[in-house]
């Protein structure tokens, strides 16, 4: 066999090259026995009882993420959702899986702890259209920065995109800044 090249045991049992294999110190070559994607299905059906070709097969029937419906999953892969309260840690139970999510709204169900209370004061606040109050900081930022500072800064638009006046520096430090719009409501 090629030198580059490796034989994957205890899982798909096909030929692979070596990149494919994680490092294994105490193996004679110091690879793992099994390739990566094996071993991924391997703890995937440990946690949950599925591989990755069954999560993403179920996101699809699902239309993508549970929550957000996007049709991609993000660099760890789609993320099986269960009740924490049922099976605790990363392993579940088939009574507690509730769905298929993409790793953002996993995070987001996690760090708001799976609180529904949470998560519906969290969209009351986006919805609220709150905005801070800058106004009774006013002396201590003139103190700080100077008469001149402003506390939102000034945008015009040009040929070459969206454009920032540093109006919140003091005039005589005063400069324009381009910056490159990275959101589409941003493009000029």
């Amino acid at each position: 066999m090629n030198d580059d090249l490796k034989l994957c045991l205890n899982g798909c049992f096909k030929i692979k090259p070596r990149t494919d294999f994680g490092p294994q110190p105490k193996a004679p070559d110091g690879l793992s026995a099994k390739c990566r994607q094996c071993e991924s299905d391997r703890l995937a059906m440990r946690r949950h009882g599925l591989t990755v070709a069954h999560k993403a097969e179920l996101a699809a029937d699902q239309g993508g993420c549970a929550i957000c419906h996007r049709p991609e999953p993000g660099a760890k892969g789609w993320v099986v959702d269960h009740d924490h309260a049922c099976c605790a840690g990363e392993v579940s139970c088939p009574e507690c899986r509730r769905g298929i999510l993409c790793q953002w709204c996993n995070n987001a169900l996690g760090y708001a702890k799976d609180s529904p209370e949470i998560l519906r004061a969290a969209a009351d606040y986006i919805e609220s259209g709150v905005r801070l109050d800058m106004s009774r900081l006013t002396d201590s930022l003139d103190r700080e920065l100077g008469a001149g500072w402003s506390t939102s800064p000034t945008y015009e638009t040009g040929r070459d995109g969206l454009t920032q006046k540093a109006s919140h520096l003091p005039e005589t430090t005063s400069s324009s800044v381009t910056r490159t719009p990275t959101y589409g409501f941003l493009d000029v």
